[in-house]
């Protein structure tokens, strides 16, 4: 059996494997020297990928997303609505005359605002082996 490895099968599906060049310090193979090499490239794609979920997350969580427009009084409010050619009826959020969808507004005050497609977190999965080093599961 030349060259045999085994392969991890996951519930019948062979698992896909991404090779990864790792840049190496010394031109020559060096067992002590391309194995720290290979643990501090792992070490910052660890930590490339820690920065890029923390901005995933800051990105669906961020409450600043909202904006708030005071007036003396409710007939200055109507008279924005009016000349703004806003119907909170139609653009405001359940009818609401105080919250209104600002996207809505915005085309009525003919703002091109740019479309943001964020990817909301899915499920957090865990790999088996590891769970199993860290709980008893039976």
């Amino acid at each position: 059996m030349k060259n045999y490895k085994p392969e991890k099968f996951v519930f019948g599906q062979k698992k896909k494997t991404k090779q990864i060049d790792v840049p190496y310090s010394s031109e020559t193979p060096n067992f002590e020297s391309d194995s720290k090499d290979e643990v501090d490239f792992l070490t910052q794609k660890f930590i490339e990928q820690r920065k890029h979920e923390e901005q995933v997350k800051q990105d669906n969580t961020d409450s600043c997303h909202y904006c708030v427009l005071c007036f003396k009084n409710r007939l200055q409010l109507e008279e924005f609505y009016e000349k703004a050619g806003i119907d909170y009826s139609k653009d405001g959020i359940d009818g609401d005359c105080q919250i209104l969808n600002g996207l809505k507004v915005a085309k009525k005050l003919k703002i091109d605002i740019s479309d943001v497609n964020l990817k909301t977190p899915g499920k957090f999965k865990c790999n088996k082996e590891i769970l199993e080093m860290s709980m008893d599961i039976e």
